[in-house]
């Protein structure tokens, strides 16, 4: 994933190594598309299980912090804060969002897995 951050996030971006077992995590801002904050490779097993962001009418910081504690993100302090924390037994599927010059809607699409019961 990759957001890129200044004041506002420009930009948010998960990368997928299709083939492989792992994908990339990273943050950039700043309104002429800003810099890379970080990236963060997420590897076999571990998966998105927090996200944090201040927005007022656009989206001010994001910072995304997986399974094994580690996390990424940027921005500034502008807006209010809000935590998203993923439901218990639920993964996050993806990302999906809207943006002019700055990042303004952020959306986690999650799926809650029940074990089978045989009949």
């Amino acid at each position: 994933m990759c957001c890129i951050v200044d004041v506002l996030i420009a930009s948010f971006t998960i990368f997928s190594h299709f083939g492989g077992t792992d994908g990339t995590v990273g943050c950039a801002s700043g309104g002429d598309g800003g810099d890379l904050s970080a990236l963060l490779t997420l590897l076999p097993g571990q998966f998105v299980n927090r996200l944090n962001v201040r927005a007022g009418g656009y989206m001010a910081n994001v910072a995304i912090t997986i399974s094994d504690g580690r996390s990424v993100g940027g921005g500034g302090g502008g807006g209010d804060p809000h935590d998203w924390s993923v439901p218990s037994a639920s993964f996050v599927l993806g990302f999906s969002g809207r943006s002019g010059r700055y990042l303004d809607q952020l959306q986690a699409t999650y799926a809650t897995i029940n074990a089978a019961k045989w009949q």
